[in-house]
Order: structure tokens, then C-alpha cells, then sequence
């Protein structure tokens, strides 16, 4: 914007002796100052603006609201209630760490999501494919392979006494940092079969199954061990055709092996052994926990 500057010394006129030609005050003069004025006047903003109008400011101050339609430049600094901000960035690790910038909402995102921790979990026997979003380059894997089948138990008549099956044992425990670099196969090994139960006179109970292996990618767990089957105590020889029809006493069964570690409120446990008149129960299914 022009600024006004007088272009005749008219007071200069008034020190000039009357026969000075340079006194007389001619049209040109007039002509000279008004175009001055005209041109500072037309380099100004009007008061309320108007959407033709370009004009720039060393110093203002707002009052009430302002309402910005178009691209605004910053090219210094703004203040808000004592705290001043320089610039802008579009950083998505933030390293620049400083008190005077404003991040980009993308970056705010970005910096968050690297920074929080995503679990999933597969329970459900089977074989499943695994891809992180983002891919990041190494995960936390948490594997439990399946536990074992309990044995059946042995059921008895006459003077023979039952037993219970033995528990089947827990799986393995594996954690371990993992380098991921494309899609994994997670595989869920499935609980040992409870083993059957059987009556004394017919052999030994069932075993129960084993549990299968769990695994991510090359990384495996061993599945636990099947409980042993029940087997009778022998009773008197006397002809059983001969005896009471009265029942054996059932065993006892045995108890599932554990690791002792629980998440999202399942233990992986072995199954738990028959009692005398009862299968042994099924294992529990492997687990994988993967954590980024």
C-alpha cells in the first residue's frame, strides 16, 4: 500500500517574493497532488473488505471472530495464552520432541498406533493364517501346545475293585521375540481324546491321546502326554457266578496335569483321568498369543 507524501511545498510558495513566478499556484500543481492522493487512497483497504482486495499488516490485533475462506500463510510465529507455536510438522516419530511445533493429525495417528500394544489369540484347533497390519518387523509369540487325555477309568463287579485313570499332562510352554517378515501360519494342536472306560474283566482302560503339537511359523510347543488307563485290583478267586452281584468300589480319578498359566481365562491343562465308572476327560487345545 502507497503512502500519501506531499508532492508541491506549498508553504514554500508563501516565502517567495510576489513577482517570483515560481508564487503562482497553477493548475499542474493541483493536478500533481490530487493524482498523490488518488493513488495512496486506491492502495487502501477499504474498512469491511471485499473478496478483490490483497493487503498486508506488520502489526494487528483481532477483535471478535475471524473467519478465514481462503489459504492462509504463516511465516512467523502465533501465540495462544502464553504459548508460542513456530511451525508445523508432518513427523510420524515425532523426533523433533519440541515445544513450539503442531503435528499433523496423520502423525498424531501414526506415532499412537506404533506405540500401542495389539494382542490376538487363536484357541480353536485348526491351521490359520496370520498377517499383522502395518507388518511390523517383530512380535511377542506366546505358544502352549495341547494338553494330554486323561486315561479312562476301570469299572468292576463282584470282588474286584475299580480304579481311576491317570491325568493327562499339560502342554508345553514357549515365548519368545520373533522376526516377521511376511505372513505366518499359526497352527493349533487339538486336546488329547480322553481315554474309554472299561469293566476289570474286559483288560485295561483306555489311555487317553496325546496333545498335539502347536506352533507359529517354526516355532513349536510339544502337546502333553495321554493319562494311563485304569487297571482292577484282582478280587477273590471264588467264581464270580458264585459271589453277590455287588459292585467294586470306583477309584479314584486322576487329576489333569497344569502349567499353571492362564490367559483370557482358559489354562491349558491335560485332561483329567476317569474315575471308576467313567472315561477320562479331553484336553484342552493349544493356545498362541501374539502380541505387537
Amino acid at each position: 500500500m502507497t503512502q500519501y507524501t506531499l508532492q508541491v511545498n506549498w508553504a514554500g510558495k508563501d516565502a517567495l517574493s510576489d513577482t517570483d513566478v515560481d508564487k503562482v499556484v497553477s493548475g499542474s500543481d493541483f493536478d500533481k497532488e490530487f493524482q498523490a492522493a488518488r493513488t495512496a487512497v486506491n492502495s487502501k483497504a477499504d474498512l469491511n473488505g471485499n473478496l478483490a482486495e490483497d493487503f498486508s499488516s506488520n502489526n494487528s490485533t483481532v477483535a471478535g471472530d475471524q473467519t478465514v475462506t481462503g489459504a492462509a500463510t504463516l511465516s512467523s510465529t502465533l501465540t495462544f495464552d502464553g504459548t508460542t507455536i513456530d511451525t508445523f510438522k508432518d513427523e510420524d516419530d515425532l523426533v523433533s520432541d519440541s515445544a513450539t511445533a503442531i503435528a499433523s493429525q496423520q502423525s498424531i495417528k501414526a506415532y499412537v498406533d506404533s506405540k500401542t500394544i495389539r494382542v490376538q489369540h487363536f484357541t480353536a484347533d485348526g491351521t490359520w493364517d496370520w498377517a499383522a497390519a502395518g507388518e511390523p518387523e517383530r512380535v511377542y509369540v506366546t505358544i502352549i501346545g495341547a494338553g494330554g487325555g486323561g486315561g479312562g477309568g476301570h469299572w468292576a463287579t463282584g470282588g474286584s475293585t475299580a480304579t481311576g485313570g491317570d491325568g493327562g499332562t499339560g502342554g508345553y510352554y514357549h515365548r519368545e521375540e520373533v522376526l516377521v517378515s511376511a505372513g505366518v501360519t499359526v497352527t493349533i494342536g487339538a486336546g488329547g481324546t480322553g481315554g474309554t472306560q472299561k469293566q476289570y474283566n474286559l483288560g485295561q482302560a483306555d489311555s487317553g491321546g496325546d496333545g498335539a503339537d502347536t506352533s507359529f511359523g517354526t516355532l513349536t510347543a510339544t502337546g502333553g502326554t495321554g493319562g494311563t488307563g485304569g487297571n482292577h485290583t484282582t478280587g477273590p478267586t471264588v467264581p464270580p457266578v458264585l459271589l453277590p452281584p455287588i459292585n467294586g468300589v470306583d477309584g479314584t480319578a486322576g487329576t489333569g496335569g497344569s502349567l499353571n498359566i492362564k490367559y483370557f481365562g482358559s489354562p491349558n491343562t491335560g485332561g483329567e483321568g476317569g474315575d471308576g465308572n467313567d472315561a477320562g476327560d479331553d484336553g484342552l487345545n493349544g493356545l498362541v498369543i501374539i502380541e505387537w
